[in-house]
């Protein structure tokens, strides 16, 4: 079951919709959160890598590594706006900031 207490102070609580959270070794019907230690400096494009190194196969489907940019099949948003709102990857992150990652969907 997911955790759905306040993360602990000085951390980034990122959640992962479904099907996302197999990525991170969970059960992918279900949303997952993951609490990182926040780091002073850091921007939202450092976060993601951090991130990515802790879990490769989500790395694998959030980063384009020869291209140094996002891929298209996961959309980020942090404090709830997606990236290009409020927020770029070269923007810093701030204690209590949280990072939402949802697939996108694509149907017809």
């Amino acid at each position: 079951m997911p955790s759905r207490r306040p993360p602990a102070a000085g951390d980034i609580r990122v959640e992962l919709l479904p099907p996302l959270p197999q990525l991170i070794g969970r059960d992918g019907g279900r949303r997952a959160y993951v609490d990182v230690e926040y780091r002073d400096g850091e921007t939202v494009q450092d976060f993601l890598l951090r991130l990515g190194a802790a879990y490769p196969e989500l790395s694998a489907q959030l980063w384009d590594h020869e291209r140094q940019e996002l891929r298209q099949p996961i959309e980020v948003a942090v404090n709830g706006a997606v990236l290009g709102i409020h927020h770029e990857l070269d923007s810093l992150l701030r204690v209590g900031d949280a990072i939402l990652l949802v697939p996108q969907y694509q149907g017809g």
